[in-house]
């Protein structure tokens, strides 16, 4: 019904992109895109702590990649997932499906990967990374990340935690800290990607945001807050 705030937040990464790429010598600008995929519908508060919508979801993403991968043939492109919440749900379900491929996915205040997805290794992306700020109060937005724990831990299937140290992704910060070139980054306060205060997942100018650009422009050793798990 509304492709706003998803559209600000493929823009935001997109912009971001470019402004760690200025200093480097990555891609060209030109030569990237970012795709609001939406692919699905979403779950409401009835099902979200269920598999099924995930499962839909996974299913018509994994459909996607390969679609684009079959497309592109044998061009040199380099895929990336950034998901969010339920998104890394449905995102884990599509890169466990066999024939799909992406370098790099990235989970965002994660509701919980599915049941069995214990191992970054079992996801067919060459790196995993995962981000969640600090737990606010269940319900009460502007004090860190109100639901992302809560959908795990009271989830009927998807429990999984992708910053746990025995999944083994590569956890980068998003309380706030110095950037890549010395500014200040702010701290993510809601689980939202956007908010109207600029402290969800995927605002600008926050530590969230730069790492997910820096991580998904292969610049790993400029991350902040990360640790190998």
């Amino acid at each position: 019904a509304d492709m706003t705030t998803w559209a600000r937040a493929a823009q935001n990464i997109a912009d971001e992109q470019t402004d760690v790429a200025d200093t480097t010598d990555v891609a060209d600008p030109s030569d990237r895109a970012v795709v609001a995929w939406v692919g699905y519908t979403t779950p409401g508060p009835q099902d979200v702590l269920l598999m099924a919508k995930a499962k839909e979801g996974g299913k018509r993403l994994a459909d996607s990649i390969r679609g684009f991968s079959a497309v592109r043939g044998t061009d040199d492109v380099q895929t990336n997932v950034v998901a969010h919440s339920y998104g890394t749900t449905a995102g884990a379900v599509a890169l466990a499906e066999r024939g799909v491929h992406v370098d790099r996915f990235v989970a965002l205040g994660s509701a919980g990967l599915p049941d069995g997805l214990d191992d970054a290794q079992q996801l067919h992306a060459d790196q995993v990374f995962a981000a969640q700020a600090k737990d606010g109060p269940t319900g009460n937005t502007g004090e860190g990340d109100e639901w992302a724990t809560f959908g795990r831990e009271k989830s009927f299937g998807h429990h999984v935690d992708p910053t746990a140290q025995s999944f083994g992704a590569t956890v980068f910060g998003a309380d706030g800290g110095t950037g890549s070139e010395g500014q200040t980054l702010s701290s993510v306060l809601h689980h939202a990607p956007v908010f109207k205060d600029h402290r969800g997942y995927l605002d600008r100018g926050t530590e969230s945001l730069h790492n997910v650009a820096l991580a998904t422009t292969g610049q790993d050793e400029l991350l902040t807050g990360t640790r190998s798990q």
